[in-house]
């Protein structure tokens, strides 16, 4: 290798882990909610722990998700939708991640404590 491209490799390398970096101090270990939304209106905010353990169905005009919750970990386990792309979704547990349903119009995200979800 030229030294011009271990160069560009050692920026690459800085700048990925500092992309890591900031992304576990924007999700921290703050506290987690889980932020369901129904056709772009917010429907519920559930606060996530490791003792959150629920099982509730949510409906919407176009169908039905079963959504659960263990020990703070999200997942859809079973929908009325004809792709079922939501079911085969891993469960979601950090900060950023989504489960979509796009049939129902569904989205349940994991927001951190100080990240406010705007889906206008």
């Amino acid at each position: 290798m030229k030294k011009k491209e271990i160069v560009i490799l050692a920026i690459v390398v800085v700048v990925l882990a500092a992309v890591l970096l900031l992304m576990n101090v924007i999700g921290g270990n703050g506290q987690r909610k889980l932020v369901i939304t129904i056709d772009g209106q917010e429907y519920q905010t559930i606060t996530l722990t490791e003792e959150t353990n629920m099982h509730f169905t949510v409906e919407t005009p176009d169908g039905v998700n079963e959504v659960v919750i263990t020990n703070g970990v999200v997942d859809v386990v079973s929908a009325d939708c004809h792709n079922q792309v939501c079911v085969d979704t891993r469960p979601a547990s950090k900060v950023f991640d989504k489960i979509v349903c796009l049939p129902h119009k569904l989205i349940l995200e994991i927001v951190g404590d100080n990240g406010e979800v705007d889906y206008q």
